[in-house]
This record gives C-alpha cells, sequence and structure tokens, in this order.
C-alpha cells in the first residue's frame, strides 16, 4: 500500500498536478484499484517509475542535437543562405529548432551518409548556391558530416541502401590480370629492344613483380650519346595526341658518380641525373619532359655514367603518375548483381593492394539490359559499408562507375579473407 502511495505522488508531481489540493475521495481510488486487483498495479508500477528518466535522456539528446546543429548547420549555412527565401514562403526555417526539425522528418539529411543528402545533392544540381555548386554542396557535406559526428553512434541510422545483391563474392577469389590503359605507355625493360651491355637481363630481387633489370659497370668517363659499347634500351609507343610528356623510370642509382643516362625521344636529348637510392629501387622522373607528336614514336635510353640500374619506364602526360600498379599484380573479381534486376548483371573491380586495404582502379556494370542506378554501396561480410559512391544514371553493356589508375579508390578490406556484396539506394531496368 504505501509503495504505490509513493509512485502516485510521483505520477501527480510529473504531470503539474499538487497532491495536497486534491479530494480525500480521489486520493482514495488508486488504493481501492490495489486491493480489487493488486497483480495489476505491480504490473504497472515498474513502467511509471522508469519512464521519466528515458524521457529526459530523449529530451536532452534532442537538445544537445539541435545546438549542435545549430552550431554547425544552422548558422553558418542555411540561416545565412537559405532563410531569405525559405522563411518567406513558410516556417521550415525559422530557427534552429524548425529547421532541425524539419530536416529530420522530412529525410531531407542522411547522418549515416551526408554525401546521400537530399539537401546536398540539391545544391550540387544548382538549388541556391551560394559559390559554385561543387564547393557549396561540399561545404554543407561538411557539416553535415560535423552534426553527425557529434551525436551518439546508436543513434544514427548508416544504413542508407535498401536492395542488396543475394551472392558474396570473397576477394580471395580474384584473378590476376594484366594492366592496360593507352594512358600508360612504356613497360618493364624485358619488352624494350636492348643492345651491348644493357642486352644481358639480371635478376631483380624483391622488387614486387618486375622481375628483370639491367646495368652495366661505372665507367671512369661519361660516353657520349650514341657510344657503340655503351647499354642502350629502345621502346615504341604509339603517341595518341601531341603535347608535352614525362618519362617516369624504375631505378636504382648507386652514388653520385653512378647517375646518369641519356633519354631520347622526337628530336630531343635529355640527360637524366637520378638521386642515389644505394641499394632501394624507387620512381624518378627523367629530364623535363618531351614534345611528341602523335603517332609512333621511339624512346631511347643510354648509359652515360655507367653503374644505374634500369627495370622499367613509364610515359605519360601527367606530370605526377601512379606508378604504385606497376610493381605490383593486379586483381580483378566480378561480384553478381542479377537478383536485383531479373537478368545477367554484375559489378567487376580491377584492384591491388594497398597498405591496409586495397586500391581500386575500376569499377564498372556489366549488364545485358539497361539499368538505372541509384548510390552503389560496398558491403562486407560483416555488414560493414566500406566505400559508397553517388551516382545517379543509367549504365548499358559494359559502363564505368570508376576509371582511375591515377588516383585508385582507397577501400578498407582484407583481400585475403574479406567477402564484398553491393548495396543501391534504388537499381531497376
Amino acid at each position: 500500500m504505501k509503495q504505490y502511495t509513493l509512485a502516485f505522488l510521483i505520477i501527480a508531481m510529473t504531470s503539474g498536478c499538487s497532491p495536497s489540493t486534491e479530494s480525500h475521495e480521489e486520493r482514495q481510488v488508486p488504493q481501492e484499484a490495489e486491493s480489487e486487483n493488486s497483480e495489476v498495479a505491480d504490473d504497472v508500477l515498474p513502467e511509471v517509475v522508469i519512464e521519466p528518466p528515458k524521457l529526459q535522456e530523449e529530451a536532452k539528446k534532442r537538445a544537445d542535437s539541435i545546438r549542435f546543429y545549430n552550431e554547425l548547420v544552422y548558422m553558418p549555412i542555411i540561416s545565412n543562405n537559405c532563410n531569405s527565401c525559405h522563411h518567406l514562403n513558410n516556417d521550415h526555417h525559422k530557427d534552429a529548432e524548425s529547421s532541425h526539425d524539419y530536416m529530420l522528418q522530412n529525410n531531407r539529411v542522411n547522418l549515416g551518409f551526408p554525401e546521400f543528402s537530399n539537401v546536398v545533392n540539391r545544391v550540387k544540381k544548382g538549388h541556391n548556391c551560394w559559390t559554385d555548386c561543387d564547393t557549396s554542396s561540399s561545404i554543407l557535406e561538411n557539416s553535415i558530416s560535423a552534426w553527425a559526428s557529434m551525436l551518439p553512434a546508436e543513434d544514427i541510422n548508416a544504413t542508407a541502401y535498401t536492395l542488396i545483391s543475394d551472392t558474396p563474392k570473397s576477394l580471395s577469389e580474384a584473378e590476376t590480370v594484366q594492366f592496360s590503359d593507352p594512358g600508360y605507355m612504356g613497360g618493364a625493360i624485358t619488352s624494350a629492344v636492348t643492345s651491348g651491355p644493357w642486352s644481358t637481363f639480371v635478376s631483380n630481387e624483391g622488387d614486387g613483380k618486375l622481375t628483370s633489370h639491367v646495368t652495366s659497370p661505372p665507367t671512369v668517363e661519361p660516353k657520349i650519346y650514341g657510344d657503340l659499347t655503351a647499354g642502350q634500351a629502345s621502346y615504341t609507343v604509339n603517341v595518341e595526341s601531341p603535347g608535352l610528356y614525362f618519362i617516369w623510370a624504375r631505378v636504382k642509382v648507386p652514388d653520385e658518380n653512378q647517375a646518369e643516362f641519356y633519354v631520347r625521344g622526337g628530336d630531343q636529348t635529355l640527360i637524366f641525373t637520378g638521386v642515389p637510392t644505394e641499394e632501394t629501387w624507387q620512381w624518378q622522373m627523367l629530364g623535363e619532359g618531351l614534345d611528341l607528336q602523335s603517332g609512333s614514336q621511339t624512346i631511347t635510353l643510354s648509359e652515360r655514367d655507367g653503374g644505374v640500374s634500369l627495370s622499367y619506364i613509364l610515359l605519360v602526360q601527367d606530370f605526377e603518375a601512379n606508378k604504385d600498379f606497376l610493381i605490383q599484380d593486379l586483381f580483378k573479381v566480378e561480384v553478381d548483381i542479377s537478383n536485383l534486376v531479373d537478368h545477367k548483371s554484375s559489378i567487376e573491380l580491377t584492384y591491388y593492394p594497398g597498405e591496409a586495404g586495397i586500391k581500386v582502379t575500376q569499377m564498372k556494370v556489366n549488364t545485358e539490359r539497361p539499368i538505372l542506378i541509384s548510390d552503389v554501396f560496398v558491403v562486407t561480410n560483416e555488414n560493414r559499408v566500406a566505400k559508397s559512391y553517388s551516382v545517379s544514371r543509367v549504365f548499358e553493356n559494359s559502363d564505368f562507375i570508376l576509371n582511375n589508375f591515377k588516383a585508385p579508390s582507397y577501400w578498407e578490406l582484407n583481400p585475403g579473407s574479406d567477402s564484398l556484396r553491393f548495396g543501391f539506394t534504388s537499381i531497376r531496368r
């Protein structure tokens, strides 16, 4: 009896009523209920006592979220760039609280994946940009990310995909493939025409897949270009467009006295002076670049000092080039997504191992019929999203989502043990 009377007093206080002003008859109602069915009263009591702290916790979370939203999103962006129009037509953004509630209740933001937020994509497509649209959408995305980072992780819905392929593919099943890209010309020394001391290949130990190199004894005096006793290697390349091309070489340079060889292309002859690497292989750029015409061109390297070791050259138009994958094996894996579109379709990856993950150079959709895809999520065997891509377009035949050897996309996946599937916001024929 005393326990229930105390609970009744808590109810009265939390409801805003003062027990002391109630009539005696009103206070006796719960006591009568207890005497008639004490078991029902006992079942109700724990809910009455526990509920207020839960409500207080939720109220605090909401207040914190509004405060962070105000500081990170509303004041720096919404109030300055959105309010002048939206507040005139409605009260969506009249203050931080109403703006906060409108964004969440109407799915205008995705706290799990801010890059897929409705407001971010609208700005990216031209809605009320305050600088250029890519910059504006990036600023807004970063602000939403900062807001999300301040909230408890368990309160954020981190699943933006609604459809997922049903056949996981293990990366351990990937097959080795040969690198092929018209923007990267050259190759291993074994693919060049060599002569003199460079006509004999030397085994290369511990340098990835580069299995051979050429070298020659150091010379007392530098050799002139065209000396028949000098080691020489020539590459024939097909230049698609005229312009300035840069040559990178995989070299081992013993010291400053064994550091130079000639590079000739078109009507230019350059002298490459390498930075000493001692016994370490490094990629170094040869000279300042060659002006080449389109069509078949011959690139010739020949020794000047002797002593330098050469295993690979790379001819590119970009001053900087991604060279990592050239000294490692490339892998390909194909993940079936046919269950989502009722015809044969897949997503194919080309990648090479990176530090604590993989570096994806290509990702493409293979499909028998055109399919419309919105947003792609890389889902691991632990249902963790390792990477996501914001796309919204029709894919036909073999069509790339990603194709960039210079700047591959890093995925936090273990190539020896992880499996993956793909999720989508929507995918249909």
